[in-house]
């Protein structure tokens, strides 16, 4: 039984040849050739080791939310002396939830994680600060019923 071939293309000197398929893809790999002809199952291979090399955008998009809480956090640690005590509480666990997700909060988690830090709150007290909050300019909200963290400049403009 004859090993599978590839018909590629060299790069530098633009020869094509063939290739036992182990050795085509290494060279694909070093981008060191094109592929020019191949079976489908060395071209599944070669799409998924693309989509394996391709970013992932949650990961970018959790790395920058997190950043960018970073560098709020130190502008609104001040303005959160002036926050009672629920106001506090839920501009924290958004804080948190973004960090730990990066992404938006939705509504509903924002109650459900308030009422296990203090049981005895009420979901309108929370709702009501939420509002208040995104009032202020303090959160914002990117998608319907989520909310992030906002620079007071950002606050103006929206």
């Amino acid at each position: 039984m004859s090993t599978p071939t590839v018909k590629i293309k060299f790069k530098a000197t633009g020869h094509i040849g063939e290739a036992p398929e182990s050795a085509a893809l290494k060279l694909w790999l070093l981008r060191q050739v094109d592929i020019v002809e191949a079976g489908d199952n060395f071209k599944w291979v070669m799409k998924h080791i693309e989509e394996l090399k391709e970013p992932k955008l949650d990961v970018n998009v959790k790395r920058i939310v997190q950043q960018r809480n970073a560098d709020l956090k130190v502008n609104y640690h001040m303005l959160r002396e002036s926050f009672d005590e629920v106001k506090d509480l839920v501009f924290q666990v958004i804080v948190q939830l973004s960090d730990i997700d990066g992404k938006p909060v939705p509504y509903d988690t924002i109650i459900i994680r308030a009422k296990q830090k203090h049981p005895d709150i009420k979901i309108q007290t929370v709702d009501r600060r939420i509002r208040e909050l995104r009032a202020e300019g303090f959160i914002y909200e990117p998608v319907r019923g989520a909310f992030l963290l906002t620079s007071k400049e950002e606050a103006k403009t929206a």
